[in-house]
This record gives C-alpha cells, structure tokens and sequence, in this order.
C-alpha cells in the first residue's frame, strides 16, 4: 500500500482567503514536487460543525463524521484553485495522478474509512485531531517521507515539534501521529520570503 518517497503538503484553511494562494501554492509544489499530496485544512467550513457541536452536543463520532465531510468540501475547493489538481481517496490513485502530471488531493472521508478505521491504531474521534494528524496519518500509510504543514502564523526559530503543539500550531496528537515520517517541516505561507522551519522531536 505505501508509496515511498513523496511529500504530503497540508494546506492550512486559514489560508484560502489569500487572493494569490493558487500562485504561492504553485512555487511550494515546484520546489517541493512533482510527487507531492495535498490534503487541506478545514478552515471556517469545519469551525461551524465545531460550534454546533458545542451548541447541540452531536457527539464525539458526529461531530467527526461532519468534519470530515468538511475536509471533502475543501479539497474539493483546493482543486477549484489548483485546476492540475485530481481528487483522490485510494492509494492507487496517487501513482496514476503523477504519471499523467497531476497533483492528487485526498478526499480524507472515505480514505480514513478504509484505510485507517480497520487499523488498530486508527485516529480516535475527537477535537483533539484536527487536518494536520490526518495529513500526517496519510503520510505514514502511505510511506511519506517529508511533510510540509502550511499555515497562516509563524512559530519561534528552534521550535520543536512538541513546542507547536503546546503553542496550539498544531493539534496535541500531532507530534505522536507524524513520529515516524521523517521529516516534519512548518511554514507561515503568508510570509514574504517565506521560511521552512524544520520540526525536530525533542523527546
């Protein structure tokens, strides 16, 4: 099932707002591509199923449910904003994409059903994960070896991986999800020049 050697790039939801996103995103795919996955971030879109779940109480699965359905909606916008972008839930897929010059997006609903659910260290239902442990879980079924997080804030230089998420840069189950892949990477996309700055665990 892995595809070894290949870069997931999440793409913050906080970012889409940015009128020139297609442009920025284009020179990270170049410098980081061509065997590159995107996966989205959910942005405003999944901040209302947070509300309503705080509202309505729908449950730890609901609101999880909900929110990945979220996630689906804003790959579907990320293709809208990259048109040599293809919508994929399998792992097959990512190899046919590359070959005919196409950037695959995953759709993370019907990926995780069944490809991370039947597992016995699948993500747990909770507020806890966020779209960056889910770009990081696809990462490591998948065989990724590098994982770029893109986001809208910039972290101190030196900061670790463990340092993001005490920071709230990322979700508290991130630095045990993204363990394994090899290199964890940060970026403040709305940074000109922008800077990679490079996650280490310091455990």
């Amino acid at each position: 099932m892995t595809t070894p050697g290949f870069t997931v790039i999440k793409v913050g939801g906080s970012l889409f707002d940015l009128p020139d996103l297609s442009f920025r995103l284009n020179a990270v795919i170049a410098e980081f591509g061509p065997r590159v996955l995107m996966v989205a971030g959910g942005g405003k879109v999944v901040d209302v199923v947070r509300e309503l779940d705080l509202r309505h109480q729908l449950g730890d699965q609901t609101a999880h449910d909900l929110a990945l359905f979220g996630l689906d909606f804003t790959a579907m916008l990320l293709t809208a904003f990259l048109p040599e972008c293809a919508l994929i839930s399998r792992p097959m897929e990512l190899e046919l994409n590359w070959a005919g010059g196409r950037i695959p997006v995953l759709k993370p609903a019907l990926f995780l059903d069944g490809f991370d659910q039947p597992r016995a260290d699948a993500l747990p239902a909770s507020w806890r994960i966020t779209s960056d442990s889910i770009a990081a879980r696809a990462g490591v079924i998948l065989g990724a070896d590098r994982l770029i997080l893109l986001k809208s804030a910039s972290l101190p230089l030196g900061a670790t991986i463990h340092d993001a998420a005490w920071r709230g840069f990322v979700d508290p189950c991130f630095p045990e999800v993204a363990r394994t892949i090899a290199h964890v990477s940060y970026i403040n996309l709305r940074d000109s020049p922008r800077a990679v700055l490079k996650l280490s665990s310091d455990s």
